[in-house]
């Protein structure tokens, strides 16, 4: 309000000074220097129109002021304060849980084969082994962090893949590999998940021939990941057996040639001492973890998040200054990549020379919901006490920010505090930094409620030597009728200082008011009078240099809620009175009029 004050009444006061302090004589007239040319103008008084003031709004009032710069309209046409937003970007340690890559696991299992006649062997029946084997692979993740509460399920990335190798280790004299009719199902647990073509449904491959060549079999799948959610952490170390299980049978014509079987013990079998036997081999190979998913104890970097305001004129910032506004906000946005659902809290504090002040400490609880830890994931807390206004996918968090702006700061402090949320499940990606991006932006539209109160003193200066002529021994008014569409009472007082910056003892007509509109954009209508009277002559012999102003704004019942907006505005209509009139000298060298 300094500059507003200042640029609206100094056109008053300069019109008054430049009309009674300009020269009356016309070189034209061409009088004599030996008549005399004095003329009496007003009577016992004259009125001097000074007309009217341009409408003068925020944009004019404030044009070179500081607070102009974070001073915006929004698109409801009203003023905000909105200093440009502060960011920051910091990357999160990551959630140490290194000891989750393994390079790979592997095992191998040798078992027989036995062997049952389905016919006589004069008849060269066709002999079936009948087989089941269980092989077990021992995953060992060990010293994991106690960041760790729960692991749910591990991703790993293209390089992982499951090997598995079937052979023939042991193989009697008169059986033929190539004559080796497989019916055999390889079944894998639910824990592992393949992502191939050859799966069949209950996580199995049907293998119904061997290789020619060897009569074996091998396949390689890519291993997309372990389902953990049955497997438990028992002190920070993870240790499970994967079972894979081989079942079925093998047929085959031991008599392709047409002989006969060796002297057997039994019809249909082999001789004693000769078996059919294979060895397994299985591995999980290049282990490389690229995700996880889980429940992990991890704290979010405190972020500080300091805003300035600029350099604010010294009453905005003065510890007498109330401002009463009606629904400031502050808008917190937040992003992460973490892929941890978080609860914490923003903490706002103002800062003043260079002090936090606790006591006007505002703290609202905030969610950051996770997400894919392959992207950032963008959060907007719209902190206010209620959400008119408040953008589609913004977050809502109630706090009346009145106080904590009461007088405003020279910075804001966000302070933002979050934990993971244990309740829920997380996301961890391997070779990524965890990154947390904070921006902050105070939203404070000019609507006051009734409190408010600002109070502004300041000195004018620049008035011609001769100003005193004008009120010694009579009387100087200044009248105006003020239309005033800010929805702000002022009041002014106006007084004469002499040299040395003291009240020169004068009678005045002491504080005006200027009412406050009461409806946006309808002009409240008030009458004023400045009056200067030194009809006891105690101006004799002094001198006048400065007028002090002095003034206050508030708000008031009626006008509170009111916007200040674009259609804000104040106009003067301006005269000024001069008790006696005056008399004009045209014989006066310089033109100066000769007060009474």
């Amino acid at each position: 309000m300094k500059r507003a004050l200042w640029q609206a009444w100094m056109p008053v006061l300069a019109a008054m000074v430049v009309l009674l302090s300009s020269s009356c004589r016309r070189d034209e007239y061409g009088l004599d220097r030996g008549i005399d040319a004095t003329m009496q103008l007003g009577g016992d008084s004259l009125y001097l129109p000074l007309g009217t003031t341009v409408p003068f709004t925020v944009d004019s009032l404030l044009k070179e002021s500081a607070v102009a710069g974070i001073l915006t309209v929004n698109p409801q046409g009203i003023y905000v304060l909105s200093p440009a937003a502060i960011s920051v970007s910091e990357k999160i340690e990551g959630v140490p849980l290194e000891d989750l890559v393994l390079d790979s696991v592997g095992t191998r299992q040798d078992f027989p084969v036995n062997l049952v006649s389905a016919g006589s062997a004069s008849k060269a029946a066709r002999m079936t082994a009948s087989v089941y084997q269980e092989i077990g692979l021992d995953f060992e993740f060990e010293n994991i962090s106690d960041v760790v509460v729960e692991l749910e399920n591990m991703q790993f990335g293209g390089g992982t893949r499951f090997s598995f190798d079937l052979r023939f280790s042991s193989i009697p004299a008169g059986i033929d590999l190539s004559s080796l009719e497989p019916d055999l199902m390889l079944e894998f647990p639910d824990i592992f998940l393949f992502n191939g073509d050859l799966l069949l449904p209950g996580n199995q491959i049907a293998i119904t021939e061997f290789d020619a060549a060897s009569g074996g079999f091998s396949v390689e799948l890519p291993l997309e990941g372990l389902d953990l959610s049955l497997i438990d952490l028992v002190d920070h170390n993870l240790d499970f057996t994967a079972l894979i299980k081989l079942s079925g049978t093998i047929s085959f014509n031991p008599l392709a040639d047409g002989g006969k079987l060796p002297a057997a013990s039994g019809e249909g079998t082999l001789p004693e001492g000769q078996e059919l036997a294979a060895s397994v081999v299985c591995a999980a190979l290049d282990i490389a973890p690229e995700r996880i998913q889980g429940v992990f104890s991890a704290k979010m970097p405190e972020q500080d998040l300091s805003l300035s305001f600029g350099q604010l004129p010294p009453l905005m910032q003065s510890s007498s200054t109330v401002l009463d506004l009606e629904n400031p906000r502050v808008v917190v946005d937040l992003a992460t990549n973490l892929g941890i659902p978080m609860n914490g809290s923003l903490e706002l504090l103002p800062v003043y020379n260079g002090m936090r002040d606790f006591s006007a400490r505002e703290e609202v609880a905030i969610r950051i919901p996770g997400g894919s830890s392959e992207q950032m994931h963008r959060f907007s807390f719209w902190i206010a006490k209620d959400a008119s206004g408040m953008p589609d996918g913004a977050i809502f968090c109630e706090a009346d920010l009145s106080s904590l702006l009461r007088r405003i700061p020279d910075s804001l402090v966000v302070v933002v505090n979050a934990v993971s949320d244990t309740t829920q499940l997380h996301e961890y990606s391997f070779g990524r930094d965890p990154v947390v991006e904070g921006s902050v932006q105070p939203e404070v539209p000019l609507v006051f409620g009734s409190d408010l109160a600002v109070a502004y003193e300041d000195t004018l200066s620049g008035l011609p030597d001769n100003f005193v002529s004008f009120v010694e021994g009579k009387e100087m008014e200044i009248l105006a009728e003020i239309d005033n569409r800010f929805p702000l009472d002022i009041h002014i007082r106006l007084d004469l200082l002499d040299e040395n910056g003291a009240v020169v003892p004068v009678v005045a007509s002491g504080e005006q008011l200027i009412r406050a509109c009461e409806k946006e954009g309808e002009p409240q209508v008030s009458s004023v009078s400045f009056l200067f009277s030194d009809l006891e002559g105690l101006l004799e012999g002094k001198q006048v240099k400065s007028l002090r102003l002095g003034c206050s704004v508030q708000s008031s019942e009626a006008s509170a809620g009111i916007p200040v907006s674009s259609l804000s505005s104040i106009q003067a209509k301006l005269k000024a009175r001069v008790e006696g009139g005056f008399t004009v000298d045209l014989n006066q060298e310089d033109g100066e009029p000769d007060p009474e």
